[in-house]
Order: C-alpha cells, then sequence, then structure tokens
C-alpha cells in the first residue's frame, strides 16, 4: 500500500513515474540460452554492472570493467539478466568457442550504444534498433532473426546480417549515414531504401530479391553485389554514377542500363537472361566485364564489343568473359565470333571462354562465311525464302553466295547498277566482288551488316532498314553514308575518311561523337534522341540537320557558338534547327541564338522555311523551374546542398542567365558546394527539380520555392530560416524545417501527397493540416500550439507535439497511431482522461516495440520534473496499458523510462496462463503458445523486467515478492 500511496501523490502533482535511481540507468536485458554456466563477452561505457542475482543492485563480482574481457559465472543460465550503466556504448556477446550465448535481447533502454556484435547467437523474431539514436555499428550475422528495423538510425554506417536463414525484412528507411550493408544468404525479398541513405557497399547475394531499386540519395555507393538471386527480375540502381563494381550473376535480369556507369571497373551479369547491353559512351575505367550465358547475338555482342573502352596503354589486363561453351543451366545462347574477337584485342580486350568453371583464352566461332581472299561483305535481312533484294554495287567481278558455297554459282552473277535478286533458303548472304566502292541497299529489311573485307567503299546506301547497330571501322575511304530510317541507337564510324555527307536521321541516337571530318559538308541528325554534340572539328560544315531532337537553349546556344564561320559570301550555309510542326520537337533556339548564327553566315530554318527568327528571347531561367535561396551570413559561407533534377544550374550572379561554371549533374542527387558571398541569394535552375537538401548550419535565412512545381522532398532543417516560400505545385511528399526561426502561421493543407512533416523546435502558433489523408509521420514538437486539427488525418502513424502549450488532444480517429508524444504540456486530468479514452486499441504493428505514448517528462535521475505540467492518474496508465500502449517518461537530455502502475489486481486464472512461485521468483506457463502474444513483466517502481513473445514457460528470476504481468490485454498481480 506504501507503493500505492507513492504513485498517487506523484499523480496529485501532476507526474506519473515512479522510477528508482536503477530503473533510470542506461540497461540491456538478455536471455541466455541455457547452454553455458558462465557469460563472455566486452562491455563498454560508464560504470557498467550486470545484474546476474535480479535483485537490481550492485553485488560483489557484478562490476564489468569498461572494454575489458568479461567472464561471470551464471547462477541460473536461463535467468534473464541486465547490464546497467550510466551509459553503455558497446556490446560484444561474439565469442568463437561460445558462439550461441543469449536468445533474446532488449535494447529499449540503451539509448547510448553504439556498437553491437551478437554473432552466432539464436536470436529470433525482430529486433529494433530504433531506441539506439546512437547505434553505429552491428553485427547480427548468423543469427536466426526474421525482421530488423533501423528505421531513422541516423548515427548507423555498418550493418552485418549475412548467414541469418530466416532474415526476411530489413526496414532501412531515412539512414542517413548507412555505408554499409552486408546481408549474404539469407531470406531477404525486397529490403526497403529509401529517403536519404549514404551506402557505398551494398551486398545482398543469395537472397530471395525479386526486384531492388537503389535510390539517388546512395551518392557514395561504390559496390553492388546481389549475386544468385533467381527470381530478381528488376535492378534499378539511380545512383549507378559513382559505381565502380556491380555483381548480378544468375539473376532473371531480362534488361539493365549501365550508360550512366562512367566509373564502372568490374561488372559481372552472367548467366541471366540479357540480349543487350549498354555503357556509359565515356566507359574509360572497365577492366573486367562477364556477360557469359545470356542471349546475344553476333551483332549485339559485336555492338557491345565496339563500346569497349580503347587500351588506354597501362598494363593492366582487360578481360571480357563473354562465353562458357560448356554451358549448360542456363544454358548458353550468345555468339561471339572470330571477328568479334578481333575487335575486341584492337581495343585491348583478352576475350575468354568461362569453359565450364575454368577460365580459357577464346579465339571466337566462325563468322557467317566468307572467303578471306576475296572482298566482298555479308547482310542478313528480315526476308525469308522468296523474298526480294534490290542491290545497286559499283565495282568489278560482283555475285552473291546464296547457297554459301563461296562460288559464283549459274544465277549469281550481279551487274554493274542495278540488280534485282530473289531469296533462296538463307537470309544470310555474302556479296563478292573486287574494288566495290559503292553499295546501296535501302529498304531490304536488313537486321546487320558487316562490311569489314569491304576497305574500298566511298558510297553506303542502307537507308529504311532494320539496323540497331552498324560497325565501319574498316570502310576508311568513305565519302558518303546514308543510314537514315534504321534503329540505330550506336554506330562505330570511320576514323579518317574523307567524308563529305553523313546523314543519320530517323534513328534512335541519343548520343554522338563525331571524328574530325575536315571535309564533310552536309551532317543529317534529325529526328532522333539528342540531347547535345561536339562540331568543333567539322571546319567545312555546310548544312546542318538538328531538328526534332532534344536540344535545350543551353546546349543549343553552344551547338551554335561551335558553328563554322563561313569561308566566303558565296558559300550558302543552312542550319535546320527547329521543325514547330513536330509534336516531338524537343529543340529551341532564341532570336539572340539566330543572330548569332546568321553573323556566322548561317540561315536558320524552321522545317524547311528560311529566315526563322527563333523564339522569343527569353532569360533561361524565365520558363524553369527554381528555388531562390537566401543566405544570412556576413561571412563568405560554403554551402553544400543536394539537388536532384534534370538540367540543373546554379545562377551564381543573379542574371537570370546560364554562364561558363554554373551547371551542376543533379541527376543523381550527390552534393555540390558553392561558396557564397555574405547575405547572398543565388537561384537553382532546371527541369523537374523532385529533390532538395540543404546542409546544416548553412545559415540560409530564406528560401523560395514557389516555382518549383516538381518538388517531392524539400529539407532545410538546422539553419536561420525565418522566411519559407512554399512551391505552388501540390507535389511534396517529405518536407523538414526543423530547428530553424519560423513563426506564425503555416497552413499545409494543399499539399494533399504530404507524407511526412518535420517543423520541431521553431516557434509557430498555428500548423494547418486536416485532410491530409497521406500522412503519417506529423512532428511538431517545441513551438508554441495550443490546438492541432488532425480531422482527415486518418493515416497517422506517428505524432510528435511535446513542448508546446496543449491543453487537449483529440486522437480518437486516428486508427493507426502507434506513436504520441505529449510531454511538456498542459493537460491535467480531466483532459488527460479524454486524450486516453480516445486512443485505440487496435494491435500494433510491431509486437515487439508496441505502440508509444511519451506522456512525462522527468530529470536525469529519473525525478519527476518541474517543466512537466500534464497530469496522469495510475488508473489512466492502466488504461492506456490496457489499449497496449507503453507509458513511457521522456528523460531530460534523451531517453524513455518504462511508466506504469501496481494496482490491485486479479491473480491469473488457469484458462488464461498457469503460475506458481519458487524461491527466486515465479514459473509462468502461457496457454496459448501461439508466438504472437507479447508477456511483460514490471517491478513495483515500473521497472520492466522481461518482454518477449509468449511462446515458451518462463522462469521469471527476481529477489521481488511483487510484479505486475501484463500478458496480452490483461495484468495480472503475481505474489509470493
Amino acid at each position: 500500500m506504501n507503493i500505492l500511496k507513492h504513485l498517487f501523490f506523484l499523480a496529485s502533482l501532476g507526474i506519473a513515474t515512479c522510477a528508482t535511481a536503477q530503473s533510470t540507468a542506461e540497461s540491456i536485458t538478455i536471455t541466455p540460452t541455457g547452454q553455458y554456466s558462465e557469460l563472455t563477452g566486452y562491455i563498454s561505457g560508464e560504470q557498467l554492472w550486470i545484474d546476474l542475482n535480479g535483485n537490481r543492485t550492485l553485488d560483489s563480482g557484478e562490476a564489468v570493467q569498461s572494454g575489458k574481457k568479461m567472464v561471470k559465472a551464471l547462477q541460473n543460465n536461463h535467468f534473464p539478466l541486465t547490464i546497467y550503466g550510466k551509459t553503455i556504448t558497446e556490446l560484444i556477446l561474439q565469442n568463437s568457442e561460445t558462439p550461441d550465448q543469449i536468445k533474446a535481447i532488449d535494447l529499449t533502454a540503451a539509448h547510448s550504444l553504439t556498437k553491437l556484435n551478437l554473432r552466432g547467437n539464436p536470436i529470433v523474431g525482430e529486433l529494433s534498433l530504433q531506441s539506439c539514436p546512437s547505434i553505429a555499428e552491428v553485427n547480427l550475422r548468423e543469427t536466426m532473426l526474421e525482421v530488423i528495423n533501423a528505421t531513422a538510425c541516423y548515427s548507423l554506417t555498418h550493418l552485418y546480417a549475412s548467414d541469418s536463414p530466416k532474415l526476411h525484412s530489413l526496414l532501412l528507411s531515412d539512414c542517413n549515414r548507412l555505408s554499409w550493408l552486408e546481408a549474404d544468404r539469407c531470406a531477404l525479398q525486397n529490403p526497403i531504401l529509401k529517403g536519404a541513405i549514404s551506402l557505398s557497399s551494398i551486398h545482398l547475394d543469395d537472397n530471395e530479391l525479386t526486384e531492388l531499386n537503389i535510390p539517388m540519395a546512395c551518392s557514395n555507393l561504390k559496390v553492388v553485389s546481389v549475386s544468385n538471386n533467381p527470381n530478381l527480375k528488376e535492378l534499378s540502381i539511380r545512383a549507378l554514377a559513382t559505381v565502380t563494381g556491380l555483381y548480378a550473376s544468375r539473376c532473371g535480369l531480362t534488361a539493365i542500363d549501365l550508360s550512366r556507369g562512367a566509373l564502372l571497373e568490374s561488372v559481372d551479369l552472367s548467366c541471366n537472361e540479357l540480349r543487350e547491353l549498354t555503357l556509359h559512351v565515356n566507359q574509360t575505367r572497365l577492366k573486367e566485364l562477364r556477360i557469359y550465358q545470356n542471349d546475344f547475338s553476333l551483332e549485339r555482342m559485336k555492338q557491345l564489343v565496339s563500346t569497349l573502352p580503347a587500351d588506354d596503354k597501362s598494363r593492366e589486363e582487360k578481360r571480357l568473359i563473354a562465353i562458357n561453351t560448356q554451358g549448360i543451366t542456363p544454358r548458353e545462347a550468345n555468339v561471339c565470333s572470330k571477328s568479334v574477337v578481333s575487335l575486341a584485342n584492337s581495343l585491348g580486350w583478352d576475350v575468354y571462354d568461362y569453359h565450364g568453371g575454368v577460365e580459357q583464352l577464346y579465339a571466337g566461332s566462325s563468322d557467317p562465311k566468307i572467303d578471306p581472299t576475296k572482298e566482298g561483305f555479308i547482310i542478313t535481312t528480315q526476308q525469308q525464302r522468296g523474298g526480294e533484294l534490290s542491290l545497286d554495287l559499283k565495282g568489278s567481278n560482283l555475285f552473291i553466295d546464296l547457297n554459301g558455297n563461296n562460288l559464283c554459282d549459274p544465277g549469281e552473277s550481279l551487274q554493274v547498277g542495278h540488280n534485282r535478286i530473289t531469296l533462296s533458303e538463307r537470309n544470310i548472304v555474302t556479296i563478292y566482288g573486287s574494288d566495290i566502292t559503292e553499295v546501296r541497299i535501302p529498304n531490304g529489311q536488313l537486321k546487320g551488316v558487316d562490311l569489314a573485307q569491304a576497305p574500298h567503299i566511298e558510297s553506303l546506301d542502307l537507308s529504311h532498314n532494320l539496323l540497331e547497330f552498324v560497325d565501319l571501322s574498316a570502310q576508311q575511304q568513305l565519302k558518303e553514308l546514308d543510314l537514315s530510317h534504321n534503329h540505330l541507337r550506336s554506330l562505330l564510324l570511320p576514323s579518317r575518311a574523307p567524308m563529305n555527307k553523313l546523314t543519320l536521321a530517323f534513328n534512335q541516337i541519343s548520343s554522338i561523337e563525331l571524328p574530325a571530318y575536315h571535309d564533310l559538308q552536309e551532317l543529317w541528325l534529325s529526328n532522333n534522341r539528342l540531347t547535345s554534340f561536339n562540331l568543333l572539328a567539322l571546319k567545312s560544315l555546310q548544312e546542318l540537320h538538328v531538328e526534332v531532337n532534344k536540344i535545350d537553349l543551353i546546349a543549343m546556344r553552344e551547338l551554335v557558338s561551335q558553328l563554322p564561320t563561313k569561308a566566303t559570301s558565296e558559300t550558302k550555309c543552312k542550319l535546320y534547327a527547329v521543325d514547330t510542326t513536330a509534336p516531338d520537337e524537343g529543340n529551341h533556339i532564341s532570336k539572340s541564338m539566330v543572330t548569332s548564327a546568321r553573323s556566322k553566315g548561317w540561315s536558320v530554318y524552321n522545317g524547311q522555311t528560311a529566315n526563322y527568327e527563333g523564339e522569343p528571347d527569353q532569360k533561361l531561367g524565365e520558363h524553369a523551374e527554381r528555388i531562390a535561396i537566401t543566405v544570412s551570413s556576413e561571412d563568405p559561407t560554403l554551402l553544400s546542398f543536394f539537388p536532384k533534377g534534370e538540367d540543373c544550374w546554379v545562377d551564381l550572379n543573379g542574371n537570370d542567365s546560364y554562364d561558363p561554371g554554373e551547371e551542376i549533374d543533379a541527376s543523381t542527387g550527390r552534393k555540390h558546394q558553392i561558396r557564397v558571398v555574405s547575405k547572398q541569394t543565388f537561384t537553382l535552375y532546371g527541369r523537374q527539380i523532385t529533390e532538395l537538401r540543404i546542409n546544416d548550419q548553412a545559415h540560409v535565412s530564406k528560401v523560395d520555392a514557389s516555382e518549383a512545381h516538381s518538388i517531392e522532398l524539400l529539407w532545410v532543417r538546422d539553419n536561420d530560416l525565418s522566411e519559407i516560400i512554399l512551391p505552388k505545385g501540390k507535389t511534396l511528399k517529405n518536407l523538414d524545417l526543423s530547428n530553424n526561426k519560423l513563426s506564425g502561421d503555416i497552413d499545409l493543407r494543399p499539399y494533399t501527397a504530404l507524407e511526412k512533416l518535420f517543423l520541431v523546435t521553431n516557434a509557430y502558433q498555428s500548423v494547418a493540416v486536416s485532410g491530409l489523408q497521406q500522412l503519417k509521420v506529423l512532428s511538431l514538437s517545441e513551438n508554441k500550439l495550443s490546438t492541432i486539427d488532425l480531422t482527415g488525418c486518418d493515416n497517422l502513424q506517428e505524432l510528435y507535439l511535446a513542448s508546446n502549450q496543449f491543453a487537449s488532444v483529440d486522437c480518437s480517429h486516428l486508427h493507426k497511431l502507434e506513436t504520441l508524444s505529449v510531454f511538456r504540456n498542459q493537460i491535467k486530468r480531466q483532459a488527460m482522461q479524454q486524450l486516453i479514452d480516445g486512443l485505440n486499441d487496435i494491435a500494433p504493428s510491431s509486437k515487439i516495440r508496441g505502440k508509444i505514448f511519451n506522456v512525462s517528462y522527468v530529470t536525469r535521475d529519473g525525478q519527476p520534473s518541474l517543466e512537466e505540467h500534464n497530469e496522469l492518474t495510475p488508473e489512466q496508465i492502466k488504461l492506456a496499458e490496457q489499449k497496449q500502449w507503453t507509458v513511457n517518461g521522456w528523460k531530460e537530455g534523451g531517453g524513455v523510462i518504462v511508466i506504469t502502475a501496481l494496482q490491485e489486481c486479479a491473480t491469473p486464472s488457469e484458462d488464461a496462463l498457469t503460475w506458481y512461485p519458487i524461491e527466486s521468483g515465479w514459473v509462468v506457463a502461457p496457454q496459448h503458445l501461439d508466438g504472437t502474444t507479447i508477456l511483460s513483466v514490471f517491478s513495483p517502481e515500473g521497472t520492466l523486467i522481461y518482454r518477449g513473445l509468449a511462446n515458451q514457460i518462463l522462469e521469471i528470476h527476481t529477489p521481488l515478492h511483487k510484479a505486475l504481468l501484463v500478458y496480452g490485454d490483461q495484468r495480472y498481480l503475481l505474489i509470493r
């Protein structure tokens, strides 16, 4: 009864905590497996001791020396043990001689923990690290865990969980500093990698992945290893720009885009279902590529090899493991011929046959037959037997080998000029001759062409076909080339040809590097996917067609600046810049650019219409999305920011125009730094700006995002922000303006896509969020709020209103709420009753973590704080617990203690559980061992003694004679 009186005394002061000094110390509770009589490990921290007998008192032999090996004899090797300390920073219970020491661990009160190593311990179920805000390194290899929840563990840098066969879920959203993730040989399906994550290495081999999306926020990513995931059909690496190693062998990939992987050094995509592979256009670092046991046709293999980086004169070997001639599972479908091997060798690459597991140099399979002593070329057509080919040829001794015997049989002779041929059995045919200088085969449904043995061609027309790649490296005498109206994505042009006219219009080319064709006068690149290209080496150019591409104002200005100035007044130069009648036109050219082109002697065309004046001149940022940022510092500041968008640049001088040096690569969301002078405003321009994060302590005082119509994430926390202008668009999903100088009112109701809102530590008096159906996290602590309307916020899961001026809070309609923080407010007893009455009684999504109700503020040693004006009675605590809420007190300086109230409860009935006292405590036997119900035991003062799943008979060892047992929604008083 003295305990009850003490509880009611504290409640009358508006405080509800019964914590003793012992209960406020940091603690970790572990449950031994029962296999050993000693506990061995290492613990670091301050004032450490381990309670071996359960009396919550430091006895002889229980002290632990920080950082030194600990060997403690166990009085009962089934008894849960609690490690206490002023701080507990490291816990290592990995030992090669005793690898399975514990089967359960509770980290709820380990707020200073930075390092945890439990390798080899058979811990089961879910382990939450969310109560360990300082945790940096975690080793959970070789456990029996099913779920690891590290959501918002902002300090976590390394997580090891390999060889945990039951591990199927990793929750890693917003682990900002996580750099190393290793979880090989588990049962992972789709780990959640969202928010700001700084991963540098991802190792997820031998799992059950079906898809993996790695966000651009992983701006330091170096290695991705996901091999042996046979159901992995989709691998999206948006942060590919920084990756050096990619290993995805034996997956189910049918396509993967490596065009952004400029830094890749080693790639393993063997044993997949790939038919093509696109590398970065300037891929210079690649040293090893494994693609055996895929489905590369000869043309696709040749196309891929042609894009390999050429020999950089280094001594380091470059290896292409292209084929497995003994590959069975999966079946080898790649084709790598001698000509492909020769092409690779010319670029400094050795080609290997995996040969059933033993790598051997590969000479290549036979190419489609062509007599090596003769001049000729091979064509592959989609037409079948009976189809007709029209050929215009110029040369001597011309014939077409229709039957593949390398001989000129009756009916196979060709004449100079036009020929019409009917195909017999084969759709791959060879044309032979001497001094073949002209080849024209338009509209032939050609899928492939091999011109390696036709070096004398001067004029080539393969327009209106189905070609996706063409190798012209042997045609060094080529003067005219027409490959228009094909499906070309890339091609290999001759490097030194006297090219006069080059036609590549109506293809799918997105980038091109033009050799220094000093004689080139006509260049047709219209109707492609180009965003820019270089003209500087084309000094004789007189006619340029680039209409219907995607060349924006910045790139067009660069292109115009590269146009050669016409040699004489008689020379007529034409620039076909745009075709405004074409629905797919993405080019733009302004009046000033047209004027600049004319000054060089060029007429500018719109389609076929001459004398185009250009679009009205505008400042380059006029129609772009923009975010203006003002810095208030008196001194120059180095500002770091993380934008994500397309065609971004930063206007540093305030002229609203793009100047040299202002362009930035925001495609990956990586960090950029600029030096800002005192009290300067600069503007970020771009298209589809979806994210912007600004570093802490950057002295940003104002952000104007009104013209950022695509923004989804905006973080400007820990600055001097006193004014924020939110975007006019409604795409915003994640907004963090915490720890600034914002005040007054803010209306966020128009932002219906908002999912997370953080406005902590400002001076807002009103925040309007009603009707935000998508809102899941709302954090408004430490403001000047007295009311909040949460009507319509039906999906809210976390609500933080601590340290405000609330007299009441209504959560009665928040049926998904699982975290509520209201400490340091003015909620008196009656209003508290209404608040608790309105709390939902739905089972929590995480049974181990439970539903959290932070309601009271206490000092560092657990005593009532004079800053707390909330009032809470023991009956109200009980009611909250009955609704499956854990009632906590928030400690000054961080951390929580569990608040409970020991009341006269009914003793357990045998239909719920059986129990009986023993000398050192109680034995508790739940009747329904379903493995889903949580069982918790508290001391009379509110200290948590044990918590876990009620899936076994338990021995509760404690010197106490009374304890409170919470089992599901029932409360029982244990007495002995």
